[in-house]
């Protein structure tokens, strides 16, 4: 196949960004997006707008990826939880935990549903940041939505207060999860 018989549309461009973030390139898929497919008269979607979110996050450019997030209304395109995710992981990963707390809460106004990678992001951001306050409200917040949080995230919140010398609150955490597994058990989950 010669790069002539290629037709450009949005499926083989969202496919170049994509490879672009799998090779650690994410000028060149930030480039793409915003100069290669006007050029070529291909209007992106969510996919590869998303595709490039990853390549700015895989490269901890977090004002890069909130940048790409807060343009997608001035395209017509409506956030997803993979952007948030890339966003929140970008911003947590380089300290901006409270840009990275904005986002989660921006994604409950917009109707985003919140799912367990973005909110292990979160709390892992803030442990790292030694915000353990913080990432215990956001786990809270997310048991009074009814979100069954799993095995990645609940972990990281006790190994924060331990590392902070705060076994009692440790040991809470312990007894909510306790609690919850005999809740699940006794449903038959």
């Amino acid at each position: 196949m010669t790069a002539r018989s290629i037709v450009l549309d949005v499926i083989v461009c969202s496919a170049l960004i994509s490879a672009c973030d799998k090779g650690g390139q994410w000028q060149l898929a930030l480039r793409f997006l915003q100069e290669g497919m006007p050029a070529a008269t291909v209007d992106a979607n969510i996919v590869a707008w998303n595709s490039a979110m990853s390549a700015t996050e895989r490269a901890m450019q977090w004002p890069k990826a909130l940048s790409l997030l807060f343009t997608l209304g001035s395209m017509r395109l409506d956030a997803t939880v993979e952007s948030y995710s890339c966003s929140v992981s970008a911003s947590g990963k380089r300290g901006q935990w409270p840009w990275a707390l904005r986002l989660f809460a921006r994604m409950a106004d917009r109707q985003v549903e919140r799912d367990l990678i973005t909110i292990n992001s979160l709390v892992t951001s803030c442990v790292l940041m030694w915000s353990a306050g913080s990432a215990l409200q956001v786990v809270k917040d997310v048991q009074s939505d009814n979100m069954d949080l799993d095995a990645c995230v609940l972990p990281s919140l006790v190994e924060a207060y331990t590392d902070m010398r705060d076994g009692v609150a440790a040991l809470d955490i312990l007894g909510d999860v306790r609690r919850t597994l005999k809740e699940r058990l006794g449903r038959g989950r």
